[in-house]
């Protein structure tokens, strides 16, 4: 249930930083655990009955300045700080595998989101989630929300889904909103697995959303989802029920009590002063660290980001909240454009997720570009000893003539970075794009964007779009990454699909077309990218046999998948096992090949019984085509009753021979053998003279 906001929530900026404590008020409550869900026993494990929603997310087309309560920050003034773009280098993630995600047309927008566990992938949308086997992309788990939180929620209006892959606690945490005007409810609900395996027990809980700000009681949209090795952190916009928004709410929940199923302890941190808006909770990876994060583009302004900082995390939560200066940026108050003249609602240009890694906050948000959208991306150095925090970096994802929007972004243990997105322009629908950068490349750069996956349809009319996508890492080596985004099939409704995405080089197969080949024949190569590149790929080629020949390199040229190329071999005389291989890079794949001489393999007659004195027809086959000058062939039979030529030869491109055998006249039945011989190897065959 989000709110489109069309205000110009502003500007990123350098390493000048101001700290200021907002105007916080904390409330601490006890939520009682609801029963706990075995996923298990749910049949059938997978329905994808659809349930018709009466009502759809919100999305007034009025600028948020209306809605809010009390005063909003001055704009602040420009600034000429650097900020990066697209490096001239390609990406250095290649796609590795892709899997489709769940779909539900009966609602609007979708929400994808998405995360990776050792063994599985849980994707939520709107109204649904679903389990995947990560390395096969097979289904296990796929159900309403209303079931799955059967017996916690209030209502039957459940909206914002989240869902996070706890590296510390190797758990897996979901998340939804509820809200219903009439009665005044809204609702946090949580799910918290018993092990990694997001099949089985899950310890649920509802936490009452409606905050009260002056005696006015608001719900929550937007909700974000994070952690860090003590706690569960959530943040979102509150909306009064009346109307206007007196502020942002900020949950901290205990995290050791949810993954016993014990009682929770959630503390509420109210900013009352207007200039939060949408703070994204930060996934944070490490172990040790007693504190968190969460970041925002400050309302209102145009060159600062908000860091918000959680302290005392397992007594009373305390939020202190610094002011990090940023290169401008202008939140964007038009669409994105698609084709048949539609648009794509991508929201303004609030902060869509956070990461704290190795000290660093990396964020994502939507950037006006002069009449086109860029996803702008920056990394915030943050010193937790002395709580300062600095602009590391920052950079836009553009690219001419087309609006690059609905951005999530993740770091890994490398320090490497990767966005997902939205490209999309009046000639593309909308494309799912990653950019990413390794931790050595040039400061706020990213390499040449990839597409992952093309619309199958062009005329996507129900215009919202998203409201969030995600990047993760993946826990077994914490360097892949996978993207959970969304598209448009072919019946022009939304679809989602999730890709694992390995660091490095580009991945890639080579095959051959034969295992075994004749001299003087040629064998058909073929390398297969895992992923499109933006640039040629050359590749060396080499055997290890004299009597083979491969080209000494081969081009896989940009955004394609394959190329073929000709393997030729000599003429021998005996047979030789050898080994083709394909290198790119320090990576090299091989292929066996056996070369065999070119021998006869198949001898028939026509007729094969003759009488004596007339003549049959031989043809002799060999296992492969002749090479330049032909293949001769010697010819011999066992009887004097025909009479065979003492050579043949199979023409050059040919794969046989035929020739004449005459006959003498006989008084008895005549078995005549025919034997067709080189020196690697012979065929015989048998026919009759009759009298």
């Amino acid at each position: 249930m989000r709110i489109r906001s069309v205000f110009c929530l502003s500007a990123l900026v350098s390493a000048v930083i101001v700290s200021a404590q907002s105007s916080n008020s904390t409330t601490q409550f006890q939520v009682t655990p609801g029963v706990k869900l075995d996923t298990r026993q749910i049949f059938p494990q997978i329905d994808h009955t659809r349930r018709v929603r009466l009502r759809s997310p919100e999305n007034p087309g009025r600028s948020i300045f209306d809605r809010v309560k009390g005063p909003i920050p001055p704009a602040s003034e420009p600034n000429s700080i650097f900020v990066g773009g697209i490096g001239n280098y390609a990406t250095q993630l290649q796609r590795a595998a892709y899997f489709r995600g769940p779909e539900d047309p009966s609602s609007v927008p979708p929400d994808p989101c998405a995360s990776v566990g050792p063994s599985h992938v849980v994707f939520m949308v709107n109204t649904r989630i679903a389990f995947y086997d990560k390395a096969t992309g097979s289904e296990q788990f796929n159900q309403d929300l209303d079931t799955f939180f059967n017996g916690q929620r209030q209502t039957s209006f459940l909206f914002d889904p989240k869902v996070v892959y706890d590296h510390i606690a190797q758990r897996w945490i979901v998340m939804c909103l509820e809200q219903d005007d009439p009665s005044q409810n809204s609702g946090i609900l949580i799910g918290v697995s018993d092990d990694n395996n997001p099949n089985g027990t899950w310890n649920r809980y509802r936490i009452n959303a409606v905050v009260n700000y002056s005696g006015t009681p608001t719900w929550q949209d937007y909700v974000s989802l994070g952690y860090n090795k003590d706690g569960i952190f959530m943040a979102g916009n509150s909306f009064a029920f009346g109307g206007g928004v007196p502020g942002c709410a900020f949950f901290v929940v205990r995290k050791a009590e949810a993954l016993t199923g014990a009682a929770l302890t959630v503390t509420v941190i109210k900013d009352e002063v207007f200039e939060t808006w949408t703070p994204q909770a930060v996934e944070n990876f490490d172990p040790a660290l007693n504190k968190s994060y969460f970041a925002n583009a400050h309302f209102g302004g145009t060159t600062q980001w908000q860091i918000h900082r959680i302290d005392n995390v397992t007594t009373v939560p305390t939020k202190t909240t610094t002011n990090v200066t940023v290169p401008t940026y202008a939140s964007p108050t038009f669409q994105a454009r698609s084709t048949n003249g539609q648009t794509l609602d991508s929201m303004d240009g609030r902060c869509y997720n956070a990461v704290f890694r190795s000290n660093k906050i990396v964020a994502i948000h939507n950037n006006n570009n002069g009449g086109l959208i860029k996803a702008r991306w920056y990394q915030f150095n943050v010193n937790t000893t002395t709580n300062a925090v600095t602009l590391g970096q920052s950079g836009d994802i553009s690219i001419a003539g087309q609006d690059c929007h609905m951005g999530s972004i993740s770091i890994n243990a490398n320090d490497d970075i990767a966005v997902g997105f939205t490209r999309s322009s009046p000639s593309i629908t909308a494309d799912i794009m990653v950019a990413s950068r390794k931790s050595t490349d040039p400061a706020g750069t990213m390499g040449i964007p990839l597409l992952l996956e093309s619309s199958a349809g062009n005329n996507y009319t129900q215009n919202r779009w998203g409201d969030y996508s995600s990047v993760s890492v993946d826990p077994s080596d914490n360097l892949s990454f996978w993207i959970g985004h969304m598209n448009v099939r072919a019946d022009n409704f939304w679809r989602t699909g999730f890709f694992k995405l390995a660091v490095g080089p580009v991945g890639f197969a080579f095959t051959t077309n034969k295992t075994v080949v004749a001299g003087q024949n040629s064998v058909l190569g073929t390398i297969t990218l895992d992923g499109l590149q933006p640039t040629n790929t050359v590749f060396t080629t080499f055997d290890n046999s004299s009597l083979v020949a491969t080209p000494a390199t081969v081009t896989v040229l940009a955004n394609t998948l394959t190329r073929n190329f000709q393997i030729t071999v000599t003429a021998i005389t005996s047979t030789v096992n050898t080994t083709i291989s394909a290198r790119l890079g320090a990576v090299t794949h091989t292929q066996p090949l056996t070369l065999a001489p070119l021998i006869p393999t198949a001898l028939s007659f026509t007729p094969i019984e003759v009488t004596g004195g007339q003549s049959t027809s031989c043809r002799v086959v060999i296992n492969g085509v002749a090479g330049p000058g032909g293949r001769d062939i010697a010819i011999l039979d066992n009887s004097a009753n025909s009479n065979v030529p003492a050579l043949v030869t199979v023409p050059a491109g040919a794969t046989s021979v035929t020739f004449p055998i005459t006959t003498t006249t006989v008084t008895s039945l005549k078995f005549v053998t025919v034997t067709a011989r080189v020196s690697a190897g012979e065929k015989t065959g048998t026919f009759r003279i009759i009298p």
